[in-house]
């Protein structure tokens, strides 16, 4: 028998670092055995399957994943791909910060510190993309800044694109329009994330600081339509969890589940440090209203059990799965060990500024530590100077969260929380903690 890998999926692999499947309109990945990662080479380079393949392979075959035939069927050599570098540790995504310009004034803003370095050209970032994927970096976040302000944004699209990458933009959405979407989509841009933080203009509207509600609304609209209409692959929504936003957050998931049907729905907490310092006061909600809040959601969710948004992620602290839609889930998420480095995943991210400059967080102003920039230098340097960072001084084995029994859940939390609400960046993110916590006694979580 032959097989052929679905054209929706992508493999990618580094080495002994990392072996992948990626499904394009969810976002969502899975990690392979070695045994099943050697079939699908077969399949991509069509060689015919044993009985013995065939069952191992089976449950993919299931859902669709991997099509079977009698027949030699033509091969898939783009959807399998292996990087060069021999990095310490695989990169799971990273953030290209194409500018540092913005058309909005948002309160929670934590890029504010980086909005006066000078973006870097289009051929400039063409060399980055290369750089990346030599390394096999298989997933790239366009963001800014306002990233749309770029007006050769579609180029930089057309040669990710070309280059098989997963990514998708983070945008505020007030730039888009129906001749700007099809520029994008014709370059190769299927995955939108666009910013909501009300149910009315008069929330969304003084958060961003910029009359905008309306206009999102409608681009968020056309883009479901695409969606719908399989011309773009996945949409989601980011909504950041402030004092007005908590007590309109029925209203605003009627919005959600009704009209906007997101893939998927972030919910996350804005922090203390960039523009925010000025407003934390004054917007930031209180932990045991804000929970009670989350609850009322997540059993509205169940009960309801749309299939959009078939992801609800808040945060660190509680998650909502549609299963029907994100099959294989309990192969993506995998408890956290002393092994690791505080900040869980993120600190298997590379965060790219305007200038080309290589960070460890996003949170400049907090975590100031630039070991480069990937203009000038390799990335195997770079991010050798990031790991030894990471386990010289942010290794959960090193930290106070080595002896919680949170930790497998917690991942050691947000180091930038820890620092801004605790005084001490190496200590507990306590928001992250009483979160769990809470969640641990409504059966949220299993302990």
């Amino acid at each position: 028998m032959f097989a052929k890998l679905n054209k929706r999926y992508l493999v990618k692999s580094q080495n002994n670092l990392f072996r992948k499947l990626i499904d394009r309109k969810t976002w969502n990945e899975v990690e392979l055995s070695k045994d099943i990662f050697a079939i699908l080479i077969k399949c991509d380079k069509n060689q015919s399957l044993n009985i013995e393949e065939i069952d191992i392979i089976s449950p993919f075959i299931d859902d669709g994943i991997i099509e079977i035939s009698q027949t030699f069927r033509e091969a898939s050599h783009d959807l399998i791909t292996e990087g060069e570098s021999k990095l310490a540790r695989r990169i799971d995504m990273v953030f290209l910060c194409v500018t540092g310009r913005c058309n909005f004034k948002c309160k929670h803003c934590f890029f504010e510190p980086n909005s006066q370095l000078v973006d870097l050209n289009l051929e400039q970032w063409k060399k980055i993309v290369d750089k990346l994927y030599k390394a096999g970096v298989y997933k790239v976040c366009l963001t800014g800044g306002e990233a749309l302000l770029r007006n050769d944004l579609s180029a930089l699209c057309n040669y990710l694109s070309n280059r098989g990458f997963v990514y998708r933009i983070n945008t505020n959405g007030f730039l888009l329009s129906s001749e700007k979407i099809k520029e994008l989509v014709s370059a190769g841009l299927t995955r939108f994330q666009i910013s909501l933080d009300g149910a009315t203009s008069d929330v969304h509207d003084d958060f961003r600081g910029m009359r905008s509600f309306d206009k999102i609304i409608g681009n968020i609209r056309e883009l479901t339509t695409l969606r719908d209409e399989n011309k773009i692959d996945f949409l989601s929504i980011s909504t950041m969890l402030t004092k007005s936003i908590i007590d309109s957050l029925d209203d605003l998931f009627d919005i959600i589940l009704s009209d906007l049907r997101p893939d998927s729905w972030y919910l996350e907490r804005p922090l203390p440090c960039g523009s925010y310092k000025n407003y934390y006061d004054d917007y930031s909600v209180e932990m045991g209203h804000a929970e009670e809040k989350l609850i009322e959601l997540i059993e509205k969710a169940r009960k309801v059990g749309p299939t959009r948004p078939g992801r609800i992620f808040f945060d660190k602290y509680y998650d909502w799965i549609n299963y029907q839609v994100y099959k294989r889930n309990e192969l993506f998420f995998s408890p956290y060990t002393i092994a690791d480095c505080a900040c869980g995943d993120h600190f298997n991210h590379l965060y790219l500024l305007p200038n080309g400059d290589a960070s460890i967080c996003m949170h400049t102003d907090v975590f100031n530590y630039i070991p480069g920039n990937l203009l000038g230098e390799s990335l195997d340097e770079i991010w050798d100077k990031l790991e030894n960072i990471k386990s010289k001084d942010f290794s959960l084995s090193k930290m106070i969260c080595k002896d919680c029994e949170l930790l497998h859940t917690c991942g050691g939390g947000c180091r930038v929380a820890a620092s801004l609400i605790s005084g001490d960046i190496m200590g507990c993110d306590v928001e992250c903690k009483e979160y769990i916590q809470r969640g641990i006694k409504r059966n949220l979580y299993d302990k």
